[in-house]
């Protein structure tokens, strides 16, 4: 009985220590026209924001990046755009990501805030680390929004 109620007491301890489950949701990654063109998963935990971006279509060689739009995802980007960006450089047409942004962290407050990802498409890669890092790198003005994916507050 006593190692019965040592291991329940185990049990207990291990249980409480885990947390909330994370929340998950799937949404499309759509071009500006609303073509579906892949597929995105946000997963919020307590401490951290984590989406897996799938998509299809961008232009091999060309400098892309991804924005983080915290907040109201149906704001305009430079009303919300975070510093959190990942600029690359296509070697594929297909672009797969996945990007993670911790809690107190570029506008993040609350893992629980709307999330969109925009992608920008910066033209050919010249080899200016602008292109990778500012959303008006090797454009005039921003350059464009090719694809993007939206994840609303859960209820």
């Amino acid at each position: 009985m006593k190692i019965f109620t040592a291991l329940m007491a185990i049990g207990l301890l291990i249980l409480s220590g885990c947390g909330p489950a994370p929340i998950s949701s799937t949404n499309s990654v759509t071009t500006p026209d609303g073509d579906q063109v892949g597929e995105s998963v946000l997963e919020r935990a307590d401490d951290r924001i984590t989406l897996n971006f799938e998509a299809c279509c961008v232009t091999l060689g060309n400098a892309y990046t991804a924005w983080w739009l915290i907040g109201d995802v149906d704001k305009s980007m430079a009303a919300v755009k975070t510093p959190q960006a990942t600029g690359w450089v296509a070697d594929s047409e297909e672009v797969m990501l996945k990007l993670e942004i911790e809690v107190g962290v570029g506008g993040i407050e609350n893992p629980l805030d709307g999330v969109r990802l925009v992608e920008l498409d910066h033209g050919p890669d010249t080899g200016d680390p602008l292109q990778l890092t500012e959303p008006e790198g090797g454009c005039t003005g921003m350059c464009p929004v090719v694809l993007s994916t939206s994840h609303a507050a859960p209820d």
